[in-house]
Formats: structure tokens, C-alpha cells, sequence
């Protein structure tokens, strides 16, 4: 019975690092977004947005598994491969990492992906991933 083979939970599967930014902040950015348009004031466009544009960054988060040949990435169910030739940047923003490519990637032309935590330093983010993928595709 000890020896049974137990399915991951949720929780187990998907860090806070990934879900709470995309499932719960990007969802409850999108309110605010809607509710403070008027069509009477034009101007609150620009603020509008500025926030409708941080929700959908936010929603797009995708998880990477940086391997040997090449880069995958999750795309809502399936993972893709990216061969690191392929990659022309890669460095980060805040507490989010982002890989350009030569080609286009839906929906803002890069992937971005929260960064882990760093195993000493709870507070901090963990850069490693950042130089080992510049390091594989020869960016430094």
C-alpha cells in the first residue's frame, strides 16, 4: 500500500512563482481595467491600457525546461521546442525572465516566464537560468 503511486496535486505541479501571477493577479487586473474605461473621458485610455496590458502579460507566463539541445516552453497544454540557435536574447524584467527569438512568438513577439526563487535567499530570484541559456545560445 506505501508503494502505490500517488498523482501530484495542483499545488505540487504548479509553483506560486507561476500560478498566483497568472491566474489570480492577471485575472484581477482585468477588472479594474474595464471598470475605470468611460467613453465620456477619452483620456482614461492611456491608464486603462497600461493595466489591460499588464493583466495580458501577466495571463501569457509560461513555464521553460531549459535541456541539453534545446529550449521548451509550455503553451497552454502542449510543450514546444526551441532550438537555441534560434534564440537573440534572453535577460530579464523584475522578477520575470524573457526570451526573444528570430521568429515571431504569439502574443507579444517573446516568451516570458517567472523566474524561480533562489534556494539561499528566499527573496530573491534565482538568475542561473538566465546565463545558462545565454550560455547555450552563445549570447554572452
Amino acid at each position: 500500500m506505501g508503494d502505490e503511486h500517488k498523482f501530484p496535486g495542483a499545488l505540487e505541479i504548479f509553483s506560486p512563482d507561476y500560478w498566483f501571477p497568472k491566474f489570480v493577479m492577471g485575472g484581477l487586473l482585468l477588472y479594474p481595467a474595464f471598470d475605470w474605461f468611460r467613453l465620456d473621458h477619452p483620456a482614461s485610455i492611456f491608464p486603462c491600457g497600461l493595466i489591460l496590458s499588464l493583466s495580458l502579460t501577466l495571463l501569457w507566463l509560461t513555464r521553460i525546461k531549459p535541456e541539453a539541445e534545446e529550449l521548451k516552453y509550455r503553451r497552454l497544454f502542449e510543450w514546444k521546442s526551441l532550438p537555441y540557435s534560434e534564440i537573440t536574447g534572453c535577460g530579464t524584467f523584475w522578477v520575470w525572465g524573457f526570451i526573444k527569438t528570430q521568429q515571431y512568438r504569439f502574443p507579444f513577439g517573446r516568451i516570458y516566464f517567472p523566474l524561480p526563487r533562489d534556494q539561499k535567499y528566499a527573496t530573491r530570484w534565482d538568475r542561473t537560468i538566465i546565463s545558462f541559456i545565454r550560455t547555450k545560445a552563445r549570447l554572452d
